[in-house]
């Protein structure tokens, strides 16, 4: 179900407007576009805004004062967003700073003061936790830089220097077990050095001794053990490339040869003599491979005149065989020809039989498609469903913390949202229900009786007691009110204040439609709404007319 509600997100920076602008009216443009930048140099935007929206009066679609206007209204929707963010940082400051987390909590005062930079509260408390912070961390520093210093040169294998860097950390925090275990460590790796120096020796022995012996491979293996343990010995490294290379030539050799006399006993002589010749060139004078080769010279002279009376004997068996081939594929065309004449009446018959099944298949296929595009339409929608259901869980889910936060305005929009999906479910249009019966029933004031239509430009002001100052954090100002030019959307201004002066304030867009929308707004996010004893609510609508029905303070139960 849609719900028509539309929710102000944005946040008007509270303002002080203490200049009677209402007796400026007779005031010539130029003096009121002077007074106007006035203002706005001193950061006054709402009264800079009055200054510029009366110019405009005297000079209609002038492109200076519009232009000045539109940037006034930035500003005023930027000074109420950096009021909820001062706010926010503050708040979480205060909440880390209490659970002793105090770089966390100088990171959220720093960021308060970025925004406010001379607010003495969250300056002091800025203060206080960087000295602190200074007074742990230079002790900090030296612990690190000691056990730094100490981690480098045990890297190193220089442990004895490493055990005094260690030792020195010990002196800094005597209760901290880490110094303690890395000096222990220290003196263990020491030994286990020691220990591989020893195992080095015995294997790089142990190599030498299976080289002499041509078992290259034992070499190597014992050879690459002791370069596990010491990778960047050279020595080590020459004589594994030393043997690596004398095992590459033996495993050749030893290969060709295998090749070669496979080849001798398969009878494949002259293919046997190239592999015994290729065993030369590997191992120049090998007397087997010479032996090997002068043993094959008259067995492949044999070999050649068997293979030259084979062939012959081959090609007048292939002769006679074309001979007979001819004859016989003869009598097998006479025999197709037959059979084709044959296969051509059972054709025809098959024909009209096929065109008949075709026909009854085609039916049978239209009725199937039917059924399986009804089974597709229900199976698409289960997928829409489903591929929304995340997106649903996660507005439901942010819906329900901003609920139990309290934050009405925000529960709302994501219940909205969550309803907007149309997946089936009820539960975000119950509990945008329940938040309006909440806000109903904790209403404070409803400023009008009746519904009134507001002229474009025109200011109506509604008077109240002050809000008793312990609810004025959760407070909400519900309107709703109805677009009199469907098609365009313009903005709202929304003014607060008491007899002093404009307090502050915020901007709303009415919606584009000609149906009534509620707009909600959490008033208790400003600063000046709480610390004020605020008697008045101002509305102006810029541009177009508009209908208004209801005009309520609320707050949060």
């Amino acid at each position: 179900m849609k719900r028509n509600i539309i929710f102000g997100l944005m946040f008007g920076a509270a303002l002080l407007c203490t200049t009677g602008l209402q007796a400026q009216n007779a005031e010539s443009y130029e003096s009121l576009m002077r007074s106007g930048n006035t203002k706005f140099s001193d950061k006054d935007y709402i009264s800079a805004k009055t200054y510029y929206e009366m110019a405009l009066k005297r000079k209609p679609n002038d492109a200076e004062a519009k232009k000045k206007l539109d940037q006034t209204l930035v500003k005023i929707q930027e000074d109420s967003e950096r009021q909820e963010v001062f706010y926010a940082h503050l708040d979480a400051g205060d909440a880390l700073n209490a659970q002793n987390k105090y770089a966390e909590a100088l990171a959220e005062y720093e960021k308060a003061l970025a925004i406010f930079p001379g607010d003495k509260y969250v300056g002091a408390q800025a203060e206080t936790i960087r000295a602190i912070l200074k007074e742990r961390q230079d002790k900090q520093d030296a612990y690190d830089t000691a056990i730094a210093q100490g981690n480098t040169l045990l890297e190193e294998e220089n442990f004895d220097a490493a055990i005094m860097q260690f030792e020195t950390a010990k002196e800094i925090f005597p209760n901290d077990n880490l110094p303690k275990e890395r000096i222990a460590e220290a003196k263990r790796l020491h030994a286990l050095y020691n220990e591989k120096v020893a195992r080095f020796n015995t294997l790089t022995e142990e190599a030498n001794n299976l080289a002499l012996r041509k078992n290259f491979d034992g070499a190597i293996q014992k050879l690459n053990q002791a370069l596990e343990l010491f990778p960047d010995n050279v020595q080590a490294q020459q004589k594994l490339q030393e043997l690596q290379g004398s095992k590459d030539i033996n495993d050749r050799y030893n290969a060709i040869i295998a090749e070669a006399d496979r080849m001798y006993e398969s009878k494949s002589y002259r293919d046997a003599k190239a592999q015994y010749q290729n065993a030369l060139a590997v191992v120049a004078g090998d007397a087997y491979a010479t032996d090997m080769i002068a043993r094959l010279d008259p067995l492949i002279a044999q070999q050649d005149a068997e293979e030259a009376a084979r062939i012959a004997a081959e090609q007048e068996a292939a002769r006679l065989a074309a001979e007979a081939e001819a004859a016989r594929l003869a009598a097998e065309a006479e025999a197709a020809r037959i059979a084709a004449e044959e296969a051509a009446r059972k054709a025809a018959e098959e024909e009209a039989a096929r065109l008949a099944a075709e026909e009854a298949a085609r039916i049978a296929a239209e009725q199937e498609a039917a059924r399986l595009a009804a089974e597709e339409a229900a199976r698409l929608e289960r997928e829409r469903i489903e591929s929304l259901r995340p997106q649903y869980n996660t507005f439901v889910k942010e819906g329900d913390k901003q609920y139990a936060a309290k934050a009405f305005d925000k529960a709302v929009e994501n219940y909205i949202k969550a309803d907007e999906l149309n997946i089936g479910e009820t539960y975000p249009a119950e509990m945008i229900a329940r938040i309006n019966k909440i806000i109903e029933d904790n209403k404070l004031y409803e400023l009008n009786k009746d519904a009134f239509t507001m002229t474009a430009n025109t200011p109506r002001r509604f008077t109240f007691n002050p809000v008793d100052v312990a609810s004025r954090r959760s407070n909400y100002i519900i309107l709703k009110a109805r677009n009199l030019t469907p098609g365009k959307s313009f903005p709202m201004i929304v003014s607060f204040g008491s007899e002093s002066g404009k307090n502050g304030g915020f901007v709303l867009a009415i919606n584009e439609s000609e149906e009534e929308k509620t707009y909600i707004f959490r008033i208790g996010g400003q600063y000046k709404w709480f610390s004020e004893n605020n008697t008045w609510i101002e509305l102006v609508s810029e541009h177009d007319d508009v209908e208004v029905s209801l005009v309520m303070i609320s707050r949060s139960n």
